[in-house]
């Protein structure tokens, strides 16, 4: 949402950004409403054209996502949860494996174990390399994806417990 193009007919129309302006995801609202108004969306990747950088600081990539994650999950406690294990699980398991590999090699459980743990912690962290590649998200870092995945996993939750205790959080000096 850093950069939204759009025609200004269009914009006016809608109302622009008073429209959304009390809304988490008012990029995300901005182009619900384009669409409802019966005019064409197009998510177009300019990863190769234009730079950003979103949050300066820790404090900032929390507070930041914090305000962002439980809306991005439709304000949904199941999807939410689901979103967090399967982070989780995927980051986690072949991590999981590749030691019970080594504890099953160690107490003669046969090599099978070993081998076994290793190709899939060794496809987890392949799959992980590629996909920041291909997204220009630090490949060099995959074998941190356990880290990643716990610190995100905690903003969502935190998100979404903020969200249901009524607390709200500040963002560039609005209250949500």
């Amino acid at each position: 949402g850093q950069f939204i193009l759009i025609r200004r007919q269009v914009y006016q129309l809608m109302g622009g950004h008073e429209a959304v302006r009390t809304m988490v995801l008012e990029d995300v609202e901005l182009a619900r409403l384009t669409r409802q108004k019966g005019f064409k969306v197009a998510i177009i990747s300019g990863i190769e054209m234009l730079k950003t950088r979103m949050y300066r600081n820790l404090g900032e990539i929390i507070s930041g996502w914090q305000k962002n994650m439980f809306a991005l999950m439709g304000h949904s406690w199941l999807r939410t949860l689901l979103t967090v294990f399967f982070q989780l699980f995927m980051s986690f398991s072949p991590l999981v494996l590749l030691v019970t590999g080594l504890v099953g090699t160690v107490l003669n459980q046969g090599f099978l174990w070993l081998l076994t743990g290793l190709a899939v912690y060794l496809t987890g962290l392949i799959c992980q390399t590629l996909l920041r590649a291909k997204g220009k998200a630090y490949p060099r870092y995959a074998s941190l994806a356990p880290l990643s995945a716990l610190f995100t996993s905690y903003i969502v939750i935190s998100s979404a417990l903020i969200c249901a205790m009524g607390i709200g959080v500040s963002w560039k000096g609005r209250r949500y």
